[in-house]
């Protein structure tokens, strides 16, 4: 379906993780790493109390410094609706395909960050979901009654493209 599933389009939605809290969250550990590499590496200063050797704290300032920013800025999250059903996407993870066969009911729904755990691939008792930021989204109800959140910044529009996509099937 990954294939037809562009043909027919009738939802597509590109999310990223940009908030601005999570974002100062890797700056800070990125600008922490940078300044400890630079004390330490060019200043030939410890820094710490227990400090790691220069060749570690490469090795860190590498992965968490650098790695860990770029990675973030990479994931997204895309969903898309045709007639045949609902892909998800949650780059570099996952991808899921939905088909409407599947779908048992459906409905928009306002959650907290709390019910899920978080941002991202959640599992919860409440059911999974797949969210990068706000806190709407449609709630898919599958035959065997699993739950699946699929967060949307268009959560109406997410919403008619699925009611589209089951009165098409």
């Amino acid at each position: 379906m990954s294939q037809q599933i562009e043909n027919n389009v009738l939802f597509h939605e590109v999310q990223q993780f940009r908030q601005i809290w999570l974002w100062m969250l890797v700056s800070l550990s990125s600008i922490m790493l940078s300044y400890g590499l630079y004390t330490q590496v060019y200043l030939h200063q410890p820094f710490g109390n227990n400090p790691a050797s220069d060749n570690a704290l490469w090795i860190l300032w590498f992965f968490f410094g650098v790695g860990m920013p770029l990675f973030m800025y990479r994931i997204k999250m895309t969903t898309v609706v045709n007639h045949e059903g609902i892909q998800v996407h949650f780059s570099p993870f996952l991808t899921r395909t939905y088909s409407c066969k599947e779908i048992l009911n459906y409905r928009i729904k306002q959650y907290g960050i709390s019910d899920y755990g978080g941002y991202g691939i959640r599992i919860s008792s409440s059911g999974g979901a797949l969210n990068v930021s706000g806190n709407w989204g449609v709630e898919l109800e599958f035959i065997g009654h699993k739950k699946l959140l699929i967060g949307s910044q268009q959560s109406e529009k997410l919403f008619q493209a699925i009611k589209t996509a089951m009165i098409l099937s």
